[in-house]
């Protein structure tokens, strides 16, 4: 299941929070070569997204956990603003056309 995790901030980002950020999902990933961290400039901030896939498990038994994990570990981004969490999906299957 493909995971995101943003996390708000008023700074930009350091080297030492984009590791911190990776350390964070490779507790949950199931491969550590598949997690990315990307960076995008807000009107009033910056955000930074973990992106990773984790094991197959129902959102709802799950999000707390990811949740707790990385709020541990960011504990002192001292300008931090928010966190969210999304599942996105996959890119929707091709139907073939039968004929």
């Amino acid at each position: 299941m493909d995971v995101q995790v943003g996390i708000e901030t008023q700074g930009p980002p350091t080297a030492e929070r984009l590791e911190i950020l990776r350390r964070a999902a490779a507790r949950f990933a199931q491969n550590q070569a598949n997690i990315s961290v990307t960076h995008t400039v807000m009107p009033e901030g910056h955000c930074l997204v973990v992106q990773f896939i984790m094991r197959t498990a129902a959102q709802y038994k799950v999000i707390d956990e990811i949740a707790k994990g990385f709020k541990m570990d960011i504990w002192d981004f001292d300008d931090y603003l928010d966190m969210w969490i999304t599942f996105p999906k996959g890119k929707p299957k091709s139907r073939r056309k039968g004929g």
